[in-house]
């Protein structure tokens, strides 16, 4: 189960950061929520979750600076859950 969850927190991600990207290019949140068949407002709530930002091998950080990222364990926490 922890398995499914996580790669739905992973597929959640993709979608804040490639709206993210849509918005970097130029088109509104009104366009994206459009094509997206949702109102502008979901647009702005997927935006506002945490993303687990990715990193690099190195153990930098990999995300998008313009969507909100917080690492694993910063969101454990957030949540009251214990690592």
């Amino acid at each position: 189960m922890e398995r499914h969850l996580a790669a739905i927190a992973r597929l959640a991600d993709e979608r804040a950061l490639a709206i993210q990207e849509l918005l970097d290019r130029g088109l509104t949140r009104s366009d994206v929520a459009r094509d997206l068949g949702v109102t502008p407002a979901v647009i702005t709530k997927i935006l506002k979750r945490p993303v687990v930002r990715a990193t690099s091998p190195a153990g930098e950080p990999t995300g998008d600076a313009g969507v909100r990222t917080m690492t694993m364990t910063e969101v454990k926490r957030r949540r009251g859950v214990h690592a």
